[in-house]
């Protein structure tokens, strides 16, 4: 008969011991929720509903595994639900940065204004560039339009 070495309880010991360890850091990553976990929660919700072993979910490009969750997440909401949770989570954010941008477009257009006008009143005194040519009116039309009368008789609208 053999006997039992010590050896192997020793290992035995160990690997309870890595057994609590291990324990502690998927509770310490729950309370977390730092992004190795996240990650692995995602890949084993994608192993879940797509029946895809949890390995292979590694061999799969982790952009195309996060739209997926992100996906799922709001496709069984109502529209109006997917909407206030647009506008409450993510629109303000591109809103503040489309304002920040139009801020910025505007404030770049006033400068230019400011400095156009600034160059203009040095070179020509606040005239338009080029040679511009004041159109000529035929002499007739002007005349023509001061000299019309206005009858009463051609008026036929409503008398008192």
């Amino acid at each position: 008969m053999r006997k039992k070495s010590k050896k192997k309880k020793r290992s035995l010991k160990d690997l309870g011991g890595l057994y609590k360890a291990l324990q502690i850091e998927a509770v310490f990553n729950a309370i977390t929720n730092n992004n190795a976990f996240f990650e692995r929660k995602v890949r084993r919700w994608f192993s879940k509903n797509f029946n895809t072993p949890l390995y292979d979910t590694y061999k799969l490009s982790w952009p195309d595994i996060l739209i997926h969750y992100y996906e799922s997440s709001v496709e069984d909401k109502s529209f109006n639900d997917t909407l206030d949770i647009a506008m409450d989570n993510y629109l303000p954010e591109f809103i503040h940065r489309k304002e920040e941008e139009d801020r910025a477009f505007a404030q770049s257009l006033v400068e230019e204004q400011r400095l156009s006008l600034a160059s203009g009143k040095r070179k020509g005194k606040g005239k338009a560039k080029g040679k511009f040519k004041k159109p000529k009116e035929e002499p007739s039309k002007g005349k023509e339009m001061m000299n019309l009368k206005f009858d009463d008789k051609d008026f036929e609208g409503d008398k008192e």
